[in-house]
């Protein structure tokens, strides 16, 4: 019934779209409403309290639906971005780069291969990240200095972001090219078998 849309606009999709937004909006009240008679009123009847605070922010929340009490919306609402805000920074920080340094950084002093391998990785993540530094000017390697070892680790921080930009264009055609071929494999297998060959 949703998809009649396509043809034009009609009643049967109406009813769909309805009653998708009032199962949503049912699911959500329900779901508030159980956390409040779970959580928030044996958080009021408590010795601490504290604990009204949050309720009382949360019905200030409402205040937004009258155009005189609007601007007592503005204060929960701050908090409420504010927090979020400082938990999705902190989690970022600690999952996608403190963990991601601390694992590149880790380096195995073996004379194995897993040993040279890290070396090879961290040699690798400063070369690249070598490449986006532009405060210093290159100069030619014959001219000596500082600025011209710049030059080479950025010529080798290019070389490796070109060779992990190549990689995972490759890993995503060839998975896409996986798939097409077994697509058409099922397909030829389907016509070989309607035709008895």
């Amino acid at each position: 019934m949703a998809w009649s849309y396509l043809i034009k606009d009609n009643i049967l999709f109406r009813f769909v779209q309805s009653t998708y937004i009032g199962l949503g909006v049912g699911h959500g009240m329900v779901m508030v409403l159980k956390y409040l008679r779970e959580n928030t009123l044996p958080a009021m009847t408590s010795t601490n309290p504290l604990l009204i605070l949050p309720l009382l922010a949360g019905l200030l929340l409402f205040a937004r639906l009258k155009r005189e009490t609007l601007w007592l919306n503005k204060y929960p609402l701050a908090l409420l971005i504010g927090a979020g805000l400082a938990l999705q920074i902190r989690g970022m920080l600690k999952a996608e780069l403190i963990d991601q340094l601390i694992s590149t950084m880790k380096i195995k002093p073996t004379a194995t291969l897993e040993g040279f391998n890290s070396v090879l990785i961290l040699i690798f993540v400063i070369s690249a990240l070598f490449y986006f530094f532009f405060t210093i000017r290159d100069q030619p390697v014959a001219a000596g200095g500082p600025a011209s070892l710049l030059g080479a680790v950025r010529k080798l921080g290019q070389y490796v972001l070109m060779g992990a930009f190549g990689a995972g264009f490759a890993a995503s055609f060839l998975g896409r090219f996986a798939v097409f071929i077994d697509v058409l494999n099922t397909v030829i297998t389907f016509f070989l078998k309607m035709f008895g060959l």
